[in-house]
């Protein structure tokens, strides 16, 4: 005949279900009044740790996860889902990630101040997107006046992988080409009445 099932929980179905790891007991009952007690251990699965921001040369490095998001000032970075990003701003970093469960984990966050590698004056007159970038890099110059320009762009290495001089102008809007290039950290320098400027970007 029927049973009827009492579970520790407060479950009366015959399956119990969500639940936390734990020690459960169970009382199942027939229409005779007949019944059995049991006992089970249920054993959680143990979570992934938080992944953890290492902080290089302004670069951003994430532990290892499946996904990435990294987040600026609280707010997802579009774009910025690789385990590493080169931090452009000065704030308040973090990252989330999804481990091989599915779970969302977010690291505690960390405080970036950018200073030395654009520090020379020319850092409101130049941006490059998107970055990190896979097919192309655009670069955008706008200075007010004539200067001599060329870029070099190179790897982590020092390796020069090209270079254009762009001749005398006050404002240029171009890309380049990066699709071949590996996955990894590069930078571009602007070299501007041969002063250098430097900015960092991620081939991904």
């Amino acid at each position: 005949g029927p049973y009827t099932y009492s579970w520790s929980n407060g479950t009366s179905n015959s399956i119990a279900t969500g639940l936390a790891a734990g020690t459960y007991q169970v009382t199942v009952t027939d229409v005779n009044g007949c019944y059995v007690e049991e006992t089970i251990n249920v054993n959680g699965i143990p979570l992934s740790p938080a992944p953890v921001i290492t902080l290089v040369n302004d670069s951003l490095y994430s532990s290892t996860g499946v996904t990435y998001q990294w987040n600026f000032n609280s707010s997802p970075i579009t774009g910025a889902n690789t385990n590493v990003y080169p931090a452009n701003q000065t704030g308040i970093y973090s990252v989330t990630i999804t481990d091989t469960l599915g779970c969302e984990l977010t690291s505690d966050t960390i405080s970036v101040l950018l200073t030395g590698i654009d520090d020379n004056g020319f850092n409101s007159n130049v941006s490059i997107w998107p970055n990190p970038a896979s097919d192309f890099l655009q670069y955008e110059l706008n200075m007010g006046q004539n200067h001599d320009v060329a870029i070099v762009i190179e790897n982590i290495l020092g390796q020069r992988l090209f270079y254009d001089e762009l001749g005398n102008i006050s404002s240029i809007s171009q890309n380049v080409q990066v699709a071949n290039y590996e996955n990894g950290i590069y930078f571009i320098t602007f070299i501007i009445d041969n002063e250098k400027f430097t900015k960092k970007f991620i081939k991904n």
